[in-house]
């Protein structure tokens, strides 16, 4: 074989390999996704040109909505997302970043300050999270700067905030100390911005690959601490499945044989796990559970029920005055979730009683508590005041509830299809909220 032939095949070859790598490089889809929403405003005079308010969120780097403080209104920046914005989860953000604004203190660090003191300061928070579709890892991230510095972190692994100025150091301290908001969005980057990122997606598959295009990938990595993705749960059991929590408890005297805080949550109907505030220790009930105990959700959950031991008033109604007064009144709260594995239908309950009689139940449709008696009404009326309570509730029985149900599931099935059986449904409806309080007096060890 001739020198030239030799090469007029390898060229031949070179160029079959570029062709094929030409056609091949398109077609490769990014394997990360980001969802990102990035929040400025300012501190000082007003600025021509720059709101008080404004929020851009971003999806795999294209923009998908904005809100300013003059509009006052979540406008959708692509085509697909006017179907989103149809549904009722865009009315629920809007309500958001409407409340965002209100309460700028909540969700902007402080101004810095300087000597000589400056006319305008501007803050930005960025927040997020990135998913990789090929391994399921993700992460979470919530960043604030003031005047383009970084200043405060949340750090996700610690659950707390870090500060990156010798000026955040205040702010830093106050917001760790709010428990309840912390948790909040330690399941919000945990749990609800992964839903709504692959809810986002599937909003804009039909539209990209209509136009035969895919967004580009805006490159966060994924080193840091990733949580596993739980697929759907394929399942053969019953359609309905329930988690439900029965928190007990009392006000009063000691009585023997019935503890200050008790804590039982079940997995259609079968005991899963037992908490009280003796042993103050959340113990497995079932050997499946045990694999489940050894996650870093478990660890987060035993901490749950050590704090809602510790805030009892948050957690329980107060006690009924009677005349004359009684001497032990008995409380309980019935909380979980509902899901249909045929129809993907699901909804949550969170009911109180007190001596056996229902006092307030959570209305998640109209995200607000509802008194069921007489006395209930003070308690209602301060519940209903603590909006971020509220809208974390309602975040939780939408979405967080849901997915631990299914995570649960995924790990009692290889146990219930070894034994060969499968749990029985409770039963319970997925019409309207319809639970019935019991009155138990002993715990369930």
């Amino acid at each position: 074989m001739t020198t030239q032939r030799i090469m007029c095949q390898i060229n031949g070859f070179s160029s079959a390999m570029i062709l094929i790598f030409l056609i091949y490089v398109p077609l490769v889809r990014s394997e990360l996704h980001t969802l990102e929403t990035k929040i400025s405003g300012k501190y000082g005079p007003t600025v021509v040109g720059y709101h008080e308010f404004t929020s851009v969120s971003t999806l795999d780097g294209l923009q998908i909505d904005y809100y300013d403080s003059v509009t006052k209104k979540l406008i959708p920046k692509q085509d697909w997302m006017k179907e989103f914005a149809s549904t009722d989860r865009w009315e629920e953000y809007t309500e958001i970043r409407e409340r965002m604004q209100q309460t700028r203190e909540l969700n902007s660090p402080p101004p810095m300050r300087f000597s000589p003191p400056r006319g305008v300061q501007k803050y930005q928070r960025v927040y997020g999270c990135v998913w990789d579709d090929e391994t399921g890892d993700r992460r979470g991230f919530d960043e604030y700067s003031n005047d383009g510095k970084d200043f405060i972190t949340l750090d996700l692994k610690e659950n707390r905030y870090t500060a990156s100025s010798s000026q955040a150091g205040a702010t830093v301290m106050k917001w760790n100390y709010e428990r309840e908001r912390l948790d909040f969005l330690k399941r919000y980057y945990r749990y609800e911005c992964f839903y709504f990122l692959k809810e986002l997606l599937h909003f804009s598959k039909a539209s990209f690959e209509k136009a035969g295009k895919v967004p580009e990938s805006t490159g966060r990595s994924l080193t840091e601490p990733t949580h596993k993705i739980l697929t759907e749960v394929a399942t053969n059991s019953s359609k309905l499945h329930t988690l439900e929590t029965k928190i007990s408890g009392k006000y009063g005297p000691t009585v023997v044989g019935y503890h200050e805080f008790t804590s039982v949550s079940t997995l259609d109907g079968l005991q899963i796990d037992y908490y009280d505030s003796v042993t103050k220790k959340l113990i497995p009930k079932q050997d499946w559970m045990k694999e489940f105990a050894s996650t870093d959700r478990w660890e987060e959950y035993t901490e749950i029920r050590e704090r809602m031991q510790q805030t009892r008033e948050l957690n329980s109604p107060p006690p009924m005055r009677f005349s004359p007064p009684r001497g032990v009144q008995k409380y309980q709260r019935v909380y979980g979730c509902v899901w249909d594995d045929e129809t993907g239908d699901r909804r949550g309950f969170d009911e109180y009683s007190n001596d056996g009689k229902d006092f307030i139940t959570l209305d998640l449709k109209e995200n607000r508590y509802t008194a069921s008696s007489s006395q209930a009404g003070a308690t209602v009326m301060k519940w209903n005041y603590e909006r971020e309570r509220l809208d974390f509730l309602k975040r939780y029985y939408r979405y967080e509830c849901f997915y631990f149900l299914k995570e649960l599931l995924h790990f009692s099935k290889a146990s219930f299809e070894k034994a060969g059986k499968v749990p029985e449904s409770t039963g319970r409806s997925l019409t309207e909220p319809t639970h019935k309080n019991s009155d138990r007096g002993g715990d369930q060890q």
